[in-house]
């Protein structure tokens, strides 16, 4: 009588079970679905990727944002924007807070192992800016100085391996780390290079940046390692956006020819960009 009892309680156990990984599959898309939104985890005030363009409408734009409205529209819910920073961009997607991680997220094998990535939607490095007075710009003229960088990123510690003696200085936002550069509490500033062409352009001519990248880098959307519909989403919306020659449009409003960066695209969105 014990044997059976155990038996079919451990019967019941692997069928709960199947049961709950057949409802987690399922939920990922129908909980969005339900919802009416999906929640994109974005910079606050990121110039080209997420930022308020018209004070008026106080409405945020961007490559994010042409992105999130993309997939939005993908799954037929509307998009919905949540400000993260560097530092809570990959634990919002761990804990379910956002569903995708659109906050200039580099592809690296270590966040590989804490959440997924579809495919590069950027390729970029880290580049870094002086102010165009100073006769800075090779990486051996920054040792011994300070950087301003990003918390919570991979710039910070590229600084420090490849400077000898600088000194990374983390700050939350691009914008405040631009602003210590701006204010000389630092001699440069570390990190995405498009990042960086976006602040720039508020001041012509008075920051330059250096021809070498500290590292040459993909960006990818973030997703929960549990969520492969919705990836598979992500993926295919891409695909379907460079088809259409959306992808195209979308990168020359923002960083090519239709945008004061005038940056040429050397990408594709596409799985052999991995």
């Amino acid at each position: 009588m014990k044997n059976t009892i155990t038996s079919c309680a451990a019967a019941a156990l692997l069928v709960l079970a199947a049961s709950l990984a057949g409802t987690a599959s399922a939920d990922e898309i129908d909980t969005i679905e339900a919802r009416g939104t999906l929640i994109c985890g974005v910079g606050s005030n990121t110039v080209p990727f997420s930022y308020i363009e018209d004070p008026q409408t106080r409405k945020n734009v961007g490559y994010d944002i042409d992105l999130c409205e993309a997939v939005a529209k993908t799954l037929g819910v509307k998009p919905e924007l949540k400000f993260v920073t560097t530092a809570t961009r990959i634990p919002e997607v761990q804990q379910g807070r956002v569903d995708l991680a659109l906050a200039s997220v580099t592809i690296t094998p270590e966040r590989q192992e804490l959440i997924s990535f579809s495919y590069p939607h950027l390729v970029t490095g880290t580049a870094i800016i002086t102010p165009a007075s100073r006769p800075m710009r090779a990486l051996s003229d920054m040792a011994n100085k300070r950087v301003s960088v990003i918390e919570g990123g991979l710039t910070g510690p590229a600084v420090s391996q490849k400077i000898p003696g600088a000194k990374p200085i983390g700050f939350v936002t691009p914008a405040t780390a631009f602003l210590a550069l701006e204010q000389g509490k630092v001699q440069a500033m570390a990190a995405d290079e498009t990042t960086l062409l976006g602040l720039m352009r508020s001041t012509p001519g008075k920051y330059a940046m250096f021809n070498e990248y500290l590292v040459l880098e993909k960006l990818g959307i973030g997703v929960h390692k549990e969520r492969p519909k919705l990836l598979a989403a992500v993926n295919q919306t891409m695909l379907d956006m460079e088809k259409s020659g959306q992808a195209q449009v979308s990168y020359d409003r923002w960083f090519g020819a239709n945008s004061p960066l005038k940056r040429k695209r050397n990408f594709t969105f596409s799985a052999d960009m991995q």
